[in-house]
Protein backbone atom coordinates (compact mmCIF):
# COMPACT_ATOMS: atom_id res chain seq x y z
CA UNK A 1 0.00 0.00 0.00
CA UNK A 2 2.83 2.41 0.90
CA UNK A 3 4.58 1.85 -2.43
CA UNK A 4 1.31 2.44 -4.30
CA UNK A 5 0.80 5.69 -2.43
CA UNK A 6 4.35 6.85 -3.20
CA UNK A 7 3.94 5.99 -6.87
CA UNK A 8 0.77 8.07 -7.00
CA UNK A 9 2.65 10.94 -5.34
CA UNK A 10 5.47 10.64 -7.89
CA UNK A 11 2.98 10.87 -10.73
CA UNK A 12 1.40 13.95 -9.17
CA UNK A 13 4.87 15.43 -8.59
CA UNK A 14 5.92 14.77 -12.19
CA UNK A 15 2.83 16.58 -13.41
CA UNK A 16 3.64 19.50 -11.11
CA UNK A 17 7.14 19.65 -12.60
CA UNK A 18 5.68 19.50 -16.11
CA UNK A 19 3.59 22.62 -15.51
CA UNK A 20 6.09 24.45 -13.28
CA UNK A 21 8.86 24.02 -15.85
CA UNK A 22 6.69 24.24 -18.96
CA UNK A 23 8.35 21.16 -20.45
CA UNK A 24 6.95 19.13 -23.33
CA UNK A 25 9.31 16.13 -23.41
CA UNK A 26 7.29 13.20 -22.04
CA UNK A 27 10.49 11.23 -21.42
CA UNK A 28 11.50 13.76 -18.76
CA UNK A 29 8.06 13.57 -17.15
CA UNK A 30 8.21 9.78 -17.05
CA UNK A 31 11.66 9.90 -15.46
CA UNK A 32 10.33 12.09 -12.64
CA UNK A 33 7.54 9.55 -12.19
CA UNK A 34 9.90 6.59 -11.93
CA UNK A 35 12.94 7.71 -9.93
CA UNK A 36 12.38 7.56 -6.13
CA UNK A 37 13.73 10.87 -4.84
CA UNK A 38 14.01 9.59 -1.26
CA UNK A 39 16.71 7.14 -2.39
CA UNK A 40 19.01 10.04 -3.28
CA UNK A 41 18.80 12.08 -0.08
CA UNK A 42 19.86 11.76 3.57
CA UNK A 43 17.25 10.42 5.96
CA UNK A 44 14.50 12.84 7.01
CA UNK A 45 13.17 15.02 8.43
CA UNK A 46 14.40 17.32 5.67
CA UNK A 47 15.06 21.02 5.31
CA UNK A 48 13.16 22.58 2.38
CA UNK A 49 13.27 25.83 0.45
CA UNK A 50 11.02 26.78 -2.44
CA UNK A 51 13.55 28.48 -4.73
CA UNK A 52 17.24 28.34 -5.68
CA UNK A 53 17.77 31.91 -4.45
CA UNK A 54 18.87 32.29 -0.80
CA UNK A 55 15.97 31.94 1.62
CA UNK A 56 15.33 30.32 5.02
CA UNK A 57 14.96 26.54 5.01
CA UNK A 58 11.99 24.98 6.80
CA UNK A 59 12.00 21.54 8.40
CA UNK A 60 9.42 18.90 7.53
CA UNK A 61 7.26 17.60 10.37
CA UNK A 62 8.54 14.03 10.02
CA UNK A 63 10.53 11.68 7.77
CA UNK A 64 7.63 10.58 5.56
CA UNK A 65 8.92 10.52 1.92
CA UNK A 66 5.66 12.13 0.78
CA UNK A 67 7.20 15.50 1.70
CA UNK A 68 9.80 15.12 -1.06
CA UNK A 69 7.29 15.09 -3.89
CA UNK A 70 7.04 18.83 -4.32
CA UNK A 71 8.98 21.29 -6.43
CA UNK A 72 11.38 22.19 -3.61
CA UNK A 73 15.08 22.47 -2.89
CA UNK A 74 16.25 19.99 -0.24
CA UNK A 75 19.28 20.50 1.98
CA UNK A 76 21.92 17.78 1.64
CA UNK A 77 24.31 19.10 4.29
CA UNK A 78 23.18 22.36 5.86
CA UNK A 79 26.47 22.73 7.75
CA UNK A 80 28.27 22.97 4.39
CA UNK A 81 25.47 24.86 2.67
CA UNK A 82 24.91 21.99 0.23
CA UNK A 83 21.48 21.40 -1.28
CA UNK A 84 19.79 19.92 -4.32
CA UNK A 85 18.81 21.89 -7.39
CA UNK A 86 15.18 22.89 -7.86
CA UNK A 87 13.44 20.08 -9.81
CA UNK A 88 11.66 22.42 -12.24
CA UNK A 89 14.96 24.14 -13.04
CA UNK A 90 16.70 20.84 -13.76
CA UNK A 91 13.74 19.61 -15.81
CA UNK A 92 14.07 22.66 -18.07
CA UNK A 93 17.84 22.23 -18.24
CA UNK A 94 17.43 18.60 -19.31
CA UNK A 95 14.89 19.55 -21.96
CA UNK A 96 17.33 22.07 -23.42
CA UNK A 97 19.97 19.31 -23.40
CA UNK A 98 17.85 17.36 -25.88
CA UNK A 99 18.36 13.94 -24.28
CA UNK A 100 17.32 10.96 -26.39
CA UNK A 101 17.32 7.18 -25.91
CA UNK A 102 20.77 5.76 -26.59
CA UNK A 103 22.63 9.01 -25.90
CA UNK A 104 25.98 9.01 -24.14
CA UNK A 105 25.99 11.72 -21.46
CA UNK A 106 28.53 13.27 -19.08
CA UNK A 107 27.03 14.90 -15.97
CA UNK A 108 29.35 17.36 -14.23
CA UNK A 109 28.43 17.99 -10.59
CA UNK A 110 26.28 14.98 -9.68
CA UNK A 111 25.60 15.80 -6.03
CA UNK A 112 23.89 12.67 -4.64
CA UNK A 113 22.91 11.41 -8.08
CA UNK A 114 19.17 12.12 -8.32
CA UNK A 115 19.41 14.03 -11.58
CA UNK A 116 22.02 11.58 -12.87
CA UNK A 117 19.44 8.84 -12.32
CA UNK A 118 16.84 10.88 -14.21
CA UNK A 119 19.26 11.15 -17.14
CA UNK A 120 19.88 7.39 -16.95
CA UNK A 121 16.12 6.78 -17.15
CA UNK A 122 15.78 9.06 -20.18
CA UNK A 123 18.67 7.63 -22.21
CA UNK A 124 17.66 4.06 -21.35
CA UNK A 125 19.61 0.81 -21.47
CA UNK A 126 21.16 1.64 -24.84
CA UNK A 127 22.53 4.92 -23.49
CA UNK A 128 24.91 5.73 -20.66
CA UNK A 129 25.71 8.51 -18.21
CA UNK A 130 29.05 9.16 -16.55
CA UNK A 131 28.75 11.46 -13.55
CA UNK A 132 31.63 13.41 -12.04
CA UNK A 133 31.50 14.71 -8.47
CA UNK A 134 34.39 16.51 -6.80
CA UNK A 135 33.28 15.99 -3.18
CA UNK A 136 34.55 12.55 -2.13
CA UNK A 137 31.75 11.95 0.40
CA UNK A 138 29.05 12.80 -2.12
CA UNK A 139 30.73 10.82 -4.90
CA UNK A 140 30.95 7.69 -2.77
CA UNK A 141 27.30 7.93 -1.75
CA UNK A 142 26.25 8.71 -5.32
CA UNK A 143 27.94 5.58 -6.65
CA UNK A 144 25.94 3.58 -4.10
CA UNK A 145 22.73 5.42 -4.96
CA UNK A 146 23.20 4.68 -8.66
CA UNK A 147 23.64 0.92 -8.13
CA UNK A 148 20.17 0.11 -9.58
CA UNK A 149 21.13 1.87 -12.84
CA UNK A 150 23.47 -0.33 -14.85
CA UNK A 151 23.94 2.43 -17.43
CA UNK A 152 25.22 5.01 -14.90
CA UNK A 153 28.36 5.47 -12.82
CA UNK A 154 29.95 8.20 -10.72
CA UNK A 155 33.63 9.11 -10.49
CA UNK A 156 35.18 11.27 -7.79
CA UNK A 157 36.84 13.83 -10.04
CA UNK A 158 37.07 17.53 -10.82
CA UNK A 159 34.75 18.00 -13.76
CA UNK A 160 36.59 21.15 -14.83
CA UNK A 161 39.88 19.37 -15.42
CA UNK A 162 38.97 15.70 -15.86
CA UNK A 163 40.22 14.50 -19.29
CA UNK A 164 36.97 13.60 -21.02
CA UNK A 165 37.63 11.52 -24.12
CA UNK A 166 37.46 13.48 -27.36
CA UNK A 167 34.32 13.03 -29.50
CA UNK A 168 32.80 10.65 -26.93
CA UNK A 169 29.57 12.28 -25.67
CA UNK A 170 26.30 13.31 -27.25
CA UNK A 171 25.48 15.58 -24.31
CA UNK A 172 27.45 17.21 -21.51
CA UNK A 173 25.31 18.58 -18.66
CA UNK A 174 26.99 20.87 -16.12
CA UNK A 175 24.92 21.44 -12.97
CA UNK A 176 27.08 24.11 -11.32
CA UNK A 177 27.73 27.66 -12.50
CA UNK A 178 30.84 28.45 -14.55
CA UNK A 179 32.39 31.66 -15.81
CA UNK A 180 33.95 29.87 -18.78
CA UNK A 181 33.34 27.05 -21.22
CA UNK A 182 36.00 24.42 -20.60
CA UNK A 183 37.68 23.23 -23.79
CA UNK A 184 37.55 19.62 -22.54
CA UNK A 185 33.74 19.83 -22.40
CA UNK A 186 33.54 21.11 -25.96
CA UNK A 187 36.15 18.68 -27.31
CA UNK A 188 34.30 15.72 -25.80
CA UNK A 189 31.18 16.39 -27.89
CA UNK A 190 30.41 14.26 -30.90
CA UNK A 191 29.21 15.92 -34.09
CA UNK A 192 25.70 17.17 -33.31
CA UNK A 193 26.41 17.04 -29.58
CA UNK A 194 25.26 19.60 -27.02
CA UNK A 195 26.79 21.19 -23.93
CA UNK A 196 24.47 22.88 -21.43
CA UNK A 197 26.12 24.90 -18.67
CA UNK A 198 25.05 27.87 -16.50
CA UNK A 199 27.32 30.84 -17.23
CA UNK A 200 27.45 33.16 -14.22
CA UNK A 201 29.50 36.02 -12.78
CA UNK A 202 29.16 34.75 -9.20
CA UNK A 203 26.94 32.47 -7.11
CA UNK A 204 24.89 35.46 -5.93
CA UNK A 205 23.92 36.96 -9.30
CA UNK A 206 21.63 35.57 -11.99
CA UNK A 207 23.29 34.24 -15.11
CA UNK A 208 22.13 32.32 -18.15
CA UNK A 209 22.34 28.70 -19.20
CA UNK A 210 24.43 28.46 -22.36
CA UNK A 211 23.79 25.74 -24.91
CA UNK A 212 26.72 25.07 -27.24
CA UNK A 213 25.98 22.76 -30.17
CA UNK A 214 28.68 21.14 -32.27
CA UNK A 215 28.37 20.91 -36.05
CA UNK A 216 31.59 19.48 -37.47
CA UNK A 217 34.32 21.87 -36.33
CA UNK A 218 31.84 24.67 -35.58
CA UNK A 219 30.10 25.51 -32.30
CA UNK A 220 26.82 27.44 -32.22
CA UNK A 221 26.05 29.17 -28.91
CA UNK A 222 22.73 30.38 -27.53
CA UNK A 223 21.38 31.35 -24.11
CA UNK A 224 18.23 29.54 -23.11
CA UNK A 225 17.20 30.23 -19.48
CA UNK A 226 18.00 32.12 -16.26
CA UNK A 227 20.17 30.48 -13.60
CA UNK A 228 21.37 31.12 -10.05
CA UNK A 229 23.52 28.17 -8.98
CA UNK A 230 26.51 27.03 -6.97
CA UNK A 231 29.90 27.77 -8.55
CA UNK A 232 31.61 25.00 -10.51
CA UNK A 233 34.98 24.46 -8.84
CA UNK A 234 37.78 25.11 -11.30
CA UNK A 235 35.52 26.90 -13.78
CA UNK A 236 34.70 29.99 -11.70
CA UNK A 237 37.75 31.96 -12.79
CA UNK A 238 37.62 35.68 -11.87
CA UNK A 239 39.30 36.78 -15.10
CA UNK A 240 36.71 34.95 -17.21
CA UNK A 241 33.91 36.25 -14.98
CA UNK A 242 35.01 39.86 -15.55
CA UNK A 243 35.20 39.31 -19.31
CA UNK A 244 31.72 37.73 -19.27
CA UNK A 245 30.29 40.61 -17.23
CA UNK A 246 31.70 43.18 -19.66
CA UNK A 247 30.19 41.33 -22.62
CA UNK A 248 26.75 41.11 -21.00
CA UNK A 249 26.82 44.75 -19.91
CA UNK A 250 27.76 45.79 -23.47
CA UNK A 251 25.64 43.49 -25.65
CA UNK A 252 23.31 41.58 -23.32
CA UNK A 253 23.16 37.79 -23.54
CA UNK A 254 23.70 37.54 -27.29
CA UNK A 255 22.35 34.29 -28.75
CA UNK A 256 22.77 32.75 -32.20
CA UNK A 257 26.53 33.27 -32.18
CA UNK A 258 29.57 31.16 -33.02
CA UNK A 259 32.29 30.03 -30.65
CA UNK A 260 35.77 30.01 -32.17
CA UNK A 261 39.22 29.05 -30.91
CA UNK A 262 41.35 31.27 -33.19
CA UNK A 263 41.57 34.03 -30.60
CA UNK A 264 44.27 35.82 -32.61
CA UNK A 265 41.66 36.49 -35.31
CA UNK A 266 38.98 37.97 -33.03
CA UNK A 267 37.41 40.95 -34.79
CA UNK A 268 34.71 43.58 -34.32
CA UNK A 269 32.02 40.89 -34.40
CA UNK A 270 33.23 39.53 -31.03
CA UNK A 271 30.71 39.25 -28.22
CA UNK A 272 33.53 38.32 -25.86
CA UNK A 273 37.19 37.37 -26.17
CA UNK A 274 38.78 35.10 -23.56
CA UNK A 275 42.33 33.72 -23.35
CA UNK A 276 41.21 30.42 -24.89
CA UNK A 277 38.22 31.14 -27.12
CA UNK A 278 36.04 33.93 -28.46
CA UNK A 279 32.39 34.16 -29.42
CA UNK A 280 31.43 35.99 -32.59
CA UNK A 281 27.98 37.50 -33.13
CA UNK A 282 28.26 36.51 -36.80
CA UNK A 283 28.34 32.95 -38.09
CA UNK A 284 30.88 32.48 -40.86
CA UNK A 285 28.67 30.61 -43.32
CA UNK A 286 25.35 28.82 -43.71
CA UNK A 287 26.56 25.38 -42.55
CA UNK A 288 25.61 25.83 -38.91
CA UNK A 289 22.32 27.57 -39.75
CA UNK A 290 21.28 24.73 -42.06
CA UNK A 291 22.13 22.11 -39.44
CA UNK A 292 20.15 24.01 -36.80
CA UNK A 293 17.09 24.26 -39.05
CA UNK A 294 17.18 20.48 -39.55
CA UNK A 295 17.51 19.95 -35.82
CA UNK A 296 14.49 22.21 -35.19
CA UNK A 297 12.28 20.15 -37.53
CA UNK A 298 9.45 18.41 -35.61
CA UNK A 299 10.06 14.82 -34.54
CA UNK A 300 7.79 12.13 -33.14
CA UNK A 301 8.91 10.52 -29.87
Amino acid sequence: MASTRLQELREWYADEIRWSAGISDERIVRAFQRVPRENFLPSGPWLFATAMTPEPFRETSDADPRHLYHNVVVAIDSARDLSTALPSYMATLLEHAGLTPGARVAHIGAGLGYYTALIAEIVGDTGSVMALELDSELASQTQTNLAPYSNACCLCADGSSYPLARDSFDVVVVSAGASQLQLSWLDSLRDGGRLVVPLVFSDEEPGQVARAMRYGDRFHVEFVMDAIVYPCHGSDDRCYADILREAVETFGWYSNSELRFDVEYADDSAWLVTPTYWISMIERDQTVKQARSLEAAPTIS
